[in-house]
């Protein structure tokens, strides 16, 4: 369980060794693949679930002797242009000029390289604070004790775990 107190750390685990340095990611909390899994077969994730920043849990079965787990900070997504230039606004306004001004120039690209991507990286770093977190890992023997009883949502009375998606008003009412 990855518990941020400042920043936005992120948490990635493999079995292969340091994701950071190119290694396989095994496990990952609202990891790109997951999504895309979820996507496949019909079961899309809201944008209202996914909360960057917040805890972040993995529950891992141990079938390996050493896993390398990885806390990152998490930087969203840089997928249209209006998120280029709102990272050149926020750059200009913590006066870093140079920077906003590169950030501008790969605007103009019809296409980032890799290592264009490294560099937005590091701009990002520039305005996001450095993250501090709490890393708590429970080894529990699931003959001993079942994983529903470890989450607190599941041993709350009553509690209906259906998801009903409500209209919107601001769309109107379809009768």
């Amino acid at each position: 369980r990855l518990q941020p107190c400042q920043g936005g750390p992120h948490m990635q685990v493999s079995v292969y060794g340091c994701p950071s340095q190119g290694h396989r990611v095994t496990w990952e909390y609202q990891a790109e693949w997951t999504r895309n899994e979820l996507k496949r077969d019909g079961k899309t994730v809201p944008n209202e679930w996914e909360w960057p920043g917040d805890i972040e849990t993995l529950s891992i079965d141990m079938t390996h002797r050493t896993f390398y787990i990885e806390v990152s900070s998490y930087h969203p997504p840089l997928t249209t242009t209006a998120k280029m230039w709102d990272l050149e606004m926020s750059l200009r306004a913590s006066l870093y000029e140079a920077e906003a001004d590169r950030i501008l120039a790969m605007t103009s690209q019809s296409e980032l390289s890799a290592d264009d991507r490294q560099e937005i990286r590091v701009f990002q770093e520039l305005l996001m604070p450095e993250s501090r977190y709490r890393l708590t890992l429970t080894l529990h023997d699931d003959s001993k004790v079942p994983r529903l009883k470890l989450y607190p949502l599941a041993n709350v009375v009553d509690w209906v775990q259906d998801i009903e998606k409500r209209p919107s008003l601001t769309k109107g009412l379809a009768f």
